[in-house]
């Protein structure tokens, strides 16, 4: 089964942050791939992220997101079903819920991540809308505080405040989340 990664927004070449964590999954024996839904500068409907998910996902995979892909992976997962959801730095809702199908969600976080604190302002701001008044936005600040739920399929690991949105330029976290997704 594969093991899919999705990238973050204002992402013009996916390797440059996902390419270390494919390399070392791949010398771990995972069979990996990344799904590249192109740049975009602010999602307004994510529909981009989503439809690149659904083209490649199949049931019972893997499904690592970074930022805006954590939010992408969340918004596809009870459709396409991933055995497996890991989150790095997610740019989602620290309450949300996991489809039954999900059978472990694993939150990389860092309380000093200044691009999900912008996305957490981003979704209050949205929300405040005339026609969206009081409706939350799925970005959210997981990736700050991470998850908000008693679902004991759901683990946070922090990574430290000093780490914040730039996890990809750390080898020892790089292969600390390849060790846990190549575990799964």
């Amino acid at each position: 089964m594969t093991t899919w990664l999705v990238h973050g927004i204002r992402t013009a070449d996916p390797t440059k942050t996902l390419g270390g964590l494919k390399g070392q999954l791949i010398e771990r024996g995972v069979q990996t791939g990344i799904i590249d839904y192109g740049w975009i500068g602010m999602p307004v409907t994510n529909g981009k992220a989503r439809k690149a998910i659904r083209k490649h996902a199949t049931e019972g995979c893997t499904l690592v997101g970074y930022s805006n892909g954590g939010y992408a992976v969340w918004q596809e997962a009870e459709r396409v079903k991933p055995r497996h959801v890991v989150l790095i730095s997610p740019a989602l809702r620290a309450d949300v819920e996991w489809p039954d199908c999900v059978e472990s969600v694993t939150v990389y976080y860092s309380p000093g991540d200044w691009a999900v604190k912008l996305g957490g302002a981003y979704s209050f701001g949205v929300s405040l809308m005339p026609w969206r008044w009081g409706t939350p936005h799925g970005f959210g600040r997981m990736g700050v505080d991470g998850p908000a739920t008693d679902d004991p399929r759901v683990t946070g690991i922090e990574m430290g405040r000093d780490i914040a949105h730039d996890w990809h330029r750390y080898p020892d976290k790089v292969g600390a989340i390849a060790d846990r997704a190549a575990a799964l």
